[in-house]
């Protein structure tokens, strides 16, 4: 059996015919190699059919494996705008304490006359805009508060 039609052709030029006694060639051996030819072509043919359709089959499952991943990710996508359209209920604060609370409470229990856990002053104020700390870490000005870039 021959893998390419290259190699079919190859053996078609080395083929020869059996002699005939008046001169020519045999015609029940001509008939009989151009079967055997014939035979070849409809073989690699074959296989080469079948390779298509393997190929077009592969093609097809992925196609459906793709298409099931897009519904998965839809489903999820719709699940997800469906719960940020669902209006929040307000949680009091007696009822879902943060994490904090709860490991500072665990922590260090409130006892009378002493505070649970300290707080904070007030707002933080920043000491340099931030046009000079992107100043400051571009390497232009002279120090940290140049105002001479």
């Amino acid at each position: 059996m021959a893998k390419s039609t290259q190699e079919i052709a190859s053996r078609l030029k080395s083929v020869r015919f059996r002699r005939c006694a008046f001169g020519g060639v045999d015609e029940d051996d001509v008939w009989a190699k151009f079967e055997r030819l014939n035979e070849e072509y409809a073989e690699l043919l074959e296989i080469k059919q079948q390779r298509a359709k393997g190929a077009v089959n592969a093609w097809k499952e992925y196609a459906l494996q793709l298409e099931a991943e897009i519904r998965e990710k839809d489903e999820q996508l719709r699940l997800l705008t469906e719960r940020r359209s669902q209006p929040e209920r307000a949680a009091l604060p007696e009822e879902t304490p943060s994490v904090l609370q709860k490991d500072a409470s665990a922590m260090y229990p409130a006892t009378p006359g002493k505070g649970a856990w300290p707080q904070r002053a007030g707002p933080t104020r920043h000491v340099c805009s931030a046009e000079q700390v992107r100043r400051m870490y571009s390497g232009k000005g002279t120090g940290p508060v140049s105002r001479y870039g």
